[in-house]
Order: C-alpha cells, then structure tokens, then sequence
C-alpha cells in the first residue's frame, strides 16, 4: 500500500508496489483546518479608496511568506460593505483560502447648518421647504427640515427643529440628522380700516 508522510508544506507519498516511487503533493490550503489567514486591520470606514489590511498566513506555528508561498488578491475592496481577500497557495503550496473584512459607511461633515441667508419663515411656511445651508459641501445630497410639522401658533418664536442629510451616495453614507433653531416671524397687520355705520 501508498504510504503518506505529511509535513507543513506538502504530502510525500511512497507506493511500494511501483518501486517505491515518490510524489510530493503541494499542501492544499482550501482544506479546512490547514492554512489559517489573519488580516489587520478587520475593518475600515469608506472614503473612496482601495483598501488592502495585511496578511498574515499560518500553518501550524510556521508562518508563509507572501509572494513565495502565496499570492493574495482583494476583492469589493473600495465600497461600503464585506470585502474578501483570497490567499492562493504556490510552489509547495496549492488551493485557496478566503478571509473577510468589512469597510463601514461614512458619516458625512457638514460643518455648520443654518438658514440660507435671506430666508424668512412665517408661521404658513412649510418647513420642508425652508432654505439650509452648511459650510462643508464635500459630500453631495439633500438637506431640509424634517420637523416639526408646521409652524402654525408659533410666530414670534425661536423654533427648535430638526434637520436632515440625506446623501446622494447612500450605499457608502450615512444619514445624518441636527438641530437648527429657526426664527418664525409672525405677519404684522401694517392697518385696520374701521367703518361704522352712519
């Protein structure tokens, strides 16, 4: 019968019955339990670029050396979202394994929030409608009042409301919500004609 001799990096095996003819057999690094892959970091957050943690591969207490041993490749790597990086066994080594990482979604900056300059809310005004502005403009998307729902009986008032970013890009941004204290002008009645009745 075949004998096998197992070593860190391949299976030697002697048939024999063919007079006792050697294979060396790489070492399959796809076999569960063989080869394990650490990466660092584990996790990134979005910002447009690639990214690729470092990679550390193990067999037992022997660690490989990249480029000799295997070569690594990196897939999803720029998005929000799971990444994988796959190890792929050369030389004495065969077969792949596959290590993930995550890259989590930005927050975006806003800067300051406030009214648009030139902006006058009265109590009718919508306030879905109200003009912001923020002083950080990087990131595209959409910035309105979201409450209250009216300004109705509160002319005259300091209104606390709250405002939010919606991004353009919301696979790789967050959406990010504040406050803004809104003035509400109550309408002045400039006259009152009266009449009376002769």
């Amino acid at each position: 019968p075949t004998v096998h001799y197992e070593s860190l990096s391949y299976t030697l095996s002697v048939d024999p019955s063919s007079g006792n003819n050697i294979t060396v057999t790489p070492k399959d690094l796809s076999k569960s339990g063989v080869a394990v892959v650490t990466l660092n970091p584990t996790s990134y957050t979005y910002d447009g670029t690639v990214k690729e943690p470092a990679v550390t591969v193990k067999i037992g207490e022997t660690t490989l050396t990249k480029d000799t041993d295997y070569t690594v490749t990196y897939e999803n790597n720029t998005n929000a979202g799971t990444a994988t990086v796959n190890v792929t066994g050369k030389d004495n080594y065969t077969g792949m394994a596959s290590e993930t990482f995550t890259i989590a979604k930005a927050t975006p900056e806003l800067g300051m929030v406030s009214l648009a300059q030139g902006t006058v809310v009265y109590e009718a005004t919508v306030p879905g409608d109200v003009s912001l502005t923020r002083t950080n403009t990087t990131v595209d998307g959409t910035l309105k009042l979201t409450s209250p729902a009216n300004f109705t009986g509160k002319g005259g008032q300091n209104v606390s409301c709250t405002w939010t970013f919606t991004p353009a890009d919301t696979a790789n941004y967050e959406t990010v919500t504040g406050t803004i204290s809104v003035p509400v002008t109550a309408r002045s009645v400039a006259s009152i004609a009266v009449t009376t009745q002769p």
